[in-house]
């Protein structure tokens, strides 16, 4: 799963991490995106709220509300068309930059059946 995630991530890096601080937003956003995606379609608005409360400050403007969903749809839309055998979900990771490389660890769990059922293929919009 580290290397989906940062396969996924690379070109948003590239362009926008310039920064530690930067690239590990961005890998938080990609992991983000990636667990909205698996869940059921009728879930992932409710899903999107909330991570959006967790990673946009109260006062925050509407154009970093629209960067945080446009990055995590687009991490959706790569995991449907790339990935779509891999139904786990991330449970928790770690980043570490150190001399400019980036490590990423990941935890997963496979996504529980009753995802599946309600979905077809977990998370896929049909």
């Amino acid at each position: 799963m580290s290397a989906v995630i940062l396969r996924i991530a690379e070109p948003l890096i590239k362009q926008h991490g310039k920064t530690e601080e930067r690239a590990k937003s961005i890998l938080m956003l990609c992991v983000a995106g990636w667990n909205k995606s698996v869940f059921p379609a009728d879930k992932q608005g409710i899903v999107e709220q909330e991570l959006i409360d967790c990673f946009v400050p109260k006062d925050g403007s509407a154009e970093t509300v629209a960067m945080t969903v446009h990055i995590m749809d687009m991490v959706g839309d790569i995991r449907r068309q790339r990935f779509p055998d891999i139904r786990k979900v991330i449970v928790d990771y770690e980043v570490e930059i150190m001399d400019g490389r980036l490590t990423l660890n990941v935890s997963s769990a496979s996504i529980p059946d009753a995802w599946q059922e309600v979905e077809g293929l977990s998370g896929d919009k049909e």
